[in-house]
């Protein structure tokens, strides 16, 4: 009822919130808040309408449109829990997370353009030379925006892992354009995790 009753009664501030190059641990603090707690924000004084993570970009028919379906096919597979893509955003995944997964591959087939801000002006970094090195583009910028440069007329996302639910081995990605019937233009990408020899627990290598 209290839900109810915020919803129609009350006028609240749109917020949308943008998470650029971090997962979400700011809003893991916030939701646990005690003072003032989660439930009176959302239900008394905002209204959030939008979270910036691959849960969102799995949902929307935007990211569906300008990518073939392509980026929301990584996000769904890189993730396969719900809960966890709430809790990660392609900004993040980006510069934080191991660069053997499904995401990263689907940004280097649509060659998405990274947009980091500096006091000298933005400086656009295409996902082939931001995701070898990330700390490089950002040492003296954010990371504020991605851009796909031209939608694709059709992709696809294959993997081989030991269950569905398991990081991916190998993942690849394709981006295609067409001229007519015949293929014009095709971009694969493809990330594998080399585990390197060891003890248990030894970090793993990708390439």
């Amino acid at each position: 009822p209290r839900v109810v009753h915020a919803l129609e009664t009350r006028a609240r501030l749109p917020v949308v919130w943008f998470h650029f190059q971090e997962c979400t641990c700011c809003s893991e603090s916030f939701i646990r808040s005690s003072h003032p707690i989660v439930s009176d924000i959302i239900l008394d004084k905002i209204s959030l309408d939008y979270t910036e993570t691959l849960q969102a970009a799995a949902e929307s028919p935007v990211v569906h449109a300008a990518t073939a379906g392509l980026l929301p096919a990584a996000c769904l597979a890189q993730q396969p829990s719900r809960m966890v893509r709430n809790l990660a955003t392609l900004g993040g995944e980006a510069v934080y997370a191991a660069h053997d997964a499904e995401v990263v591959a689907a940004l280097l087939a649509l060659n998405a353009v990274f947009v980091v801000e500096r006091a000298v002006g933005p400086l656009e970094s295409p996902a082939l030379r931001f995701l070898r090195n990330p700390a490089e583009d950002l040492a003296e910028g954010l990371l504020t925006s991605l851009f796909v440069p031209g939608a694709p007329q059709g992709a696809a996302l294959e993997r081989i892992a030991v269950l569905p639910s398991a990081p991916s081995i190998v993942a690849v990605a394709v981006a295609v354009s067409f001229s007519g019937d015949q293929c014009g233009r095709a971009r694969i990408a493809l990330t594998v995790t080399i585990s390197a020899c060891g003890p248990a627990g030894a970090p793993a290598g990708t390439r």
